[in-house]
């Protein structure tokens, strides 16, 4: 949208930013935005009325690779039909897993593209550039393209294998999580590690991010 409204409207970014922040705020107030839809109300004084609003902030710290997935998953809402700003459509996902009246929602994987230059070593998604301990993590268990053929890591038969085993739940310590499910080499593969499900282990991306940033630290130590 912001794409749009900058090459086909020619908006400067800061204009755009604005249109679409102000259409987001009328999702919340229906009145409003139908009264904009019957030109009985300018651009000028919408702006003015969605500032009466309050709004309190509230940070969050994401890594590229969990803001990639952020984007991903409210992509995916917004295609199922649902409105709104990001904000309320979180809001909207907590309640619906946190009911005590519903019943558990599992959400399907997402998939996150990584172009990686292996002459510059660069590596990055949608959202931006990653670490060099996110690209490792990634190619544990991944699908790479390489020369137009797509590759898995690991066989999906052996992944599947492993993932029955440890009954889908992360096995890292003190964890029991159930999403964002990654298959890891506890021998890394530049090591000698083998694809064999004795040296598979199933993790949660998060476990998964924190054994790679381990096993680095421990290297670079080595090294000095």
């Amino acid at each position: 949208m912001l794409n749009y409204a900058m090459d086909a409207l020619e908006f400067s970014q800061s204009r755009a930013y604005f249109f679409i922040k102000m259409s987001r705020d009328l999702e919340e107030l229906p009145k409003t935005k139908k009264a904009v839809e019957n030109g009985e109300i300018e651009w000028t004084k919408v702006r003015e009325v969605t500032k009466v609003e309050p709004k309190i902030g509230k940070s969050f710290s994401f890594s590229v690779e969990q803001m990639e997935r952020f984007n991903v998953l409210m992509e995916k809402l917004r295609k199922t039909g649902e409105t709104g700003t990001n904000e309320e459509l979180l809001i909207k996902s907590l309640e619906l897993i946190t009911s005590e009246n519903s019943t558990r929602v599992e959400f399907s994987s997402t998939q996150i593209v990584i172009r990686h230059c292996p002459d510059c070593g660069k590596a990055e998604t949608g959202a931006g550039e990653i670490s060099q301990n996110d690209l490792e993590k990634a190619y544990c268990d991944a699908h790479v393209l390489e020369h137009g053929r797509n590759r898995a890591t690991i066989r999906p038969s052996v992944r599947r294998e492993v993932m029955s085993r440890d009954n889908h739940t992360c096995q890292g310590q003190g964890y029991s999580s159930k999403r964002y499910l990654e298959v890891h080499h506890k021998i890394p593969r530049a090591l000698g590690g083998s694809n064999d499900e004795s040296n598979l282990i199933t993790l949660c991306s998060a476990c998964h991010r924190l054994v790679h940033n381990r096993q680095r630290n421990y290297e670079i130590s080595n090294m000095v």
